[in-house]
């Protein structure tokens, strides 16, 4: 398994869909989900940068746990440094409608490349995908339409697949 750190395009856009896909409450998702009291943080505006901060480190974190005698300076993107070469995230919206297929295939690779130590598991960015990946799901076109519960046999006979 080889991992690489994904660029901060493709954190924007995980972080643009969780924004504004639609939802009847801001994306949530359990900080440390294994130790009670469960705490959360929501993804509003005001955390955008956090969040994303967050999904750079995680994958950072795994790709240097995957390949440990890897220089350490040889993050990708100069631009995701400060003046003191410190890594850093600036939330940058991805214009346009959203896709959640798109959405759906980007948190998988994201997932792969930062899923690399034991930490991941329980880490926020982890949650984070999830909570992404179920708001990607109910956005997907003729989701709310679908039967809730299952019974009927010949359903697929009378509603043809749209593939």
């Amino acid at each position: 398994m080889s991992a690489w750190i994904v660029n901060t395009t493709h954190i924007d856009l995980l972080i643009s869909a969780g924004l504004t896909l639609p939802r009847p409450a801001p994306l949530r998702w359990a900080i440390n989900p294994k130790t009670p009291p469960y705490q959360y943080q929501e993804l509003l505006p005001s955390t955008a940068d956090e969040v994303g901060f967050t999904l750079l480190v995680e994958n950072v974190a795994s790709v240097f746990h995957r390949y440990p005698n890897e220089p350490r300076y040889t993050l990708p993107n100069p631009a995701n440094r400060d003046d003191e070469g410190l890594l850093t995230y600036r939330y940058r919206e991805i214009p346009g409608v959203i896709d959640p297929v798109t959405v759906l295939r980007n948190i998988a690779c994201y997932e792969y490349q930062s899923s690399e130590h034991a930490g991941w598991a329980t880490s926020q960015a982890h949650e984070f995908c999830s909570a992404l990946r179920e708001a990607c799901v109910t956005a997907l076109p003729g989701y709310d339409s679908q039967p809730w519960g299952f019974d009927d046999r010949d359903y697929f006979l009378e509603h043809p697949s749209r593939s």
